[in-house]
């Protein structure tokens, strides 16, 4: 019967043939020595032995007397070389070769010659050539057979002849799952770690580029700082790129701190008179518009990660401690200097609100800077009605048609002269509602091509700001067509409206995928820093395009789009570069370049890199 037993290195079940009890192996599963142990005898029948020992002397004697059978009668049993099956043959057969009985070997073995059994004489043993214990020559064994001189089993010989076999014990369905979980398991604290990492990696290359970026406005030592003073409007982007980072960051106190200093370089600008108002105008908007970020939910503001809403409102002292200055859009939006600056501001800083549904509070904005009424009709253009319009617009968009037709009646198709406040206030509200059909019919009611300009240039903006490209696209075109009939009349490059209108409707057109046109019209603004800011544009809609193919970009691209070193926009050019090289990864390639700037744009550069690490997290 087989032998079952176990491996003693690995407890692996394994089965063999008695006949191979006392061999030594090695185990198939851990290649370990294994000595196969003797079979276990079946218990002895009890009755039998009873029997026996009860037994009569004289069969015992008979049995004794009995003849016993003669060696040359008895069966030579061996085994085949081959298959190691145990052959029996009979004594005639001695020395003769016979086939081997194993039907699956059949191979032709010799059968051994019977042995003449007699005391061994020590005589006859034969001895051997050299020293006692010196190795001595054995005859080669045959490919395959086993070499029992030693009490060893040729391994292969075992598996080839299939006497080693391994136990095969089921696994049962509660292994399985336990198994699976435990790789499930590994392979989550695995995932977890390298995230870990890479978190770990990220915020150290981050935190390094903001500190970098800070050193050139605030640095510690002299050593430190940068060898020329930065402008007031590169300080004040560093400012705010850092204010962005501690906003997304939900940093709100380090953000609010942040804008308020960015703010603070255009009080002083304004008084040693060095800066370009439409330059200072545009950065405002900007600033506005980053500050909306800063309002939270009740939640937020517990965890310190928002502002509420009513500190960021508008209004108050920012002479009193951080945590108390509130209103900080309003205090932002009240620095700018132009009505037209003011509106377009208002207008970026509404279209936020809106989307996270506080059209009260953008109305609230709106109304703290409309100081003044409208009075009787006229198509007069004060662009002190900007605000005014504002107001209008916002109520029309928030469902307050009564309210709204108290500051400025609604344009009827009656009306002979339609006031170009009504005419914006409405198209732009009906804009705002998704109602792009009767905002257009309110833009282009006939009238003079200036208030047709403002009316299709608000209405193309909203458009945009919902993704609706091609309501954007045909009233911008309407804008472009105003914009080139109000130039024929003057006979100049230009309509003659103010650069900052102008740079909006440059930006407005690019986007809106009116490339042509809108280069055009960028190249002819008179005022350098807008023209240099719609010029921009154009560079942002390249790194768009990169940012789909996954392609980085070089600093030099920048100059291919801004002409002006002397202006912000050329810097912000390379902090738009650095950031969409690192929101692809390849933040080394901003960081290896930037010794090539001049060093006035460096810091743009850090901050870049740090804001585009982030914005791989959002």
């Amino acid at each position: 019967m087989p032998i079952r037993f176990k491996c003693p290195n690995c407890q692996k079940g394994l089965v063999v043939k008695d006949e191979l009890a006392g061999k030594k192996v090695k185990c198939p599963a851990c290649k370990g020595p294994v000595t196969i142990p003797a079979p276990i005898a079946p218990p002895a029948d009890l009755e039998d032995f009873a029997a026996a020992a009860l037994a009569s002397d004289g069969a015992a004697a008979k049995k004794e007397a009995a003849p016993e059978k003669p060696k040359e009668a008895q069966p030579i049993k061996f085994t085949c070389d081959f298959c190691g099956e145990v052959v029996e043959a009979p004594a005639a057969e001695a020395g003769k070769r016979i086939p081997c009985p194993n039907r699956e070997c059949r191979q032709i073995i010799k059968v051994p010659l019977l042995k003449e059994e007699k005391p061994k004489d020590w005589r006859d043993v034969q001895k051997a050539a050299g020293p006692s214990f010196a190795k001595r020559d054995e005859p080669a064994k045959p490919l395959g057979t086993w070499d029992d001189s030693r009490g060893k089993v040729s391994q292969e010989s075992l598996e080839e002849a299939g006497v080693v076999l391994e136990e095969q014990e089921p696994v049962t369905v509660g292994q399985r799952v336990r198994f699976w979980g435990m790789l499930a398991s590994a392979g989550a604290v695995a995932f977890v770690i390298y995230l870990g990492l890479s978190a770990y990696f990220s915020q150290s290359a981050q935190k390094k580029a903001l500190d970098k970026a800070l050193t050139y406005v605030e640095p510690k030592s002299k050593e430190e700082g940068p060898k020329t003073r930065l402008s007031t409007p590169l300080a004040a982007e560093v400012y705010r790129a850092v204010g962005e980072f501690h906003v997304q960051a939900r940093q709100a106190e380090p953000a609010r701190e942040a804008f308020v200093k960015a703010r603070a370089q255009f009080a002083q600008a304004k008084v040693d008179g060095v800066l370009s108002p439409a330059e200072r105008d545009l950065f405002l908007i900007d600033l506005a518009v980053s500050q909306v970020d800063l309002g939270g939910t009740e939640d937020e503001a517990r965890d310190k990660a928002r502002l509420e809403w009513d500190q960021v409102q508008g209004g108050g002292n920012l002479a009193l401690k951080p945590k108390y200055a509130a209103r900080e859009i309003d205090a932002t939006l009240q620095q700018i200097n132009s009505p037209e600056a003011r509106a377009l501001a208002m207008r970026a800083v509404a279209a936020k609100l809106f989307r996270r549904d506080k059209k009260d509070l953008a109305i609230g904005l709106a109304n703290s800077l409309a100081n003044v009424n409208a009075a009787g009709g006229g198509a007069a253009f004060d662009a002190q009605f900007l605000p005014l319009a504002q107001v209008v617009s916002l109520l029309v968009a928030a469902g307050q048609a009564a309210e709204a037709a108290k500051r400025i009646d609604p344009p009827t198709d009656q009306a002979k002269g339609v006031h170009w406040a009504a005419r914006l206030a409405y198209a732009e509200g009906h804009a705002l509602q998704g109602n792009f059909d009767q905002a257009l019919k309110e833009a282009q009611r006939k009238g003079l091509p200036r208030d047709r300009l403002l009316a299709s240039l608000a209405v193309a903006a909203v458009a945009l700001d919902q993704k609706k490209v091609d309501e954007a696209r045909a009233n911008a075109e309407h804008a472009l067509a105003a914009e080139k009939e109000m130039t024929k009349k003057g006979k100049a490059k230009t309509s003659g409206l103010p650069s900052v209108l102008l740079q909006h409707l440059a930006r407005v057109a690019v986007r809106a995928g009116l490339v042509d046109k809108a280069r055009e019209l960028a190249d002819a603004i008179p005022d350098r820093p807008c023209r240099a800011r719609a010029q921009l544009e154009f560079l942002l809609i390249e790194l768009a395009k990169r940012r789909e193919t996954g392609t980085t970009a070089e600093p030099k691209l920048v100059d291919e789009f801004v002409k002006d070193k002397e202006t912000l926009a050329y810097g912000l050019g390379h902090e738009a570069v650095a950031r969409h090289n690192s929101r692809l990864g390849a933040k080394g390639e901003s960081l290896d370049t930037v010794e090539t700037l001049e060093e006035r744009f460096r810091p743009l550069v850090y901050a870049g890199v740090a804001l585009g690490i982030q914005d791989t997290r959002k």
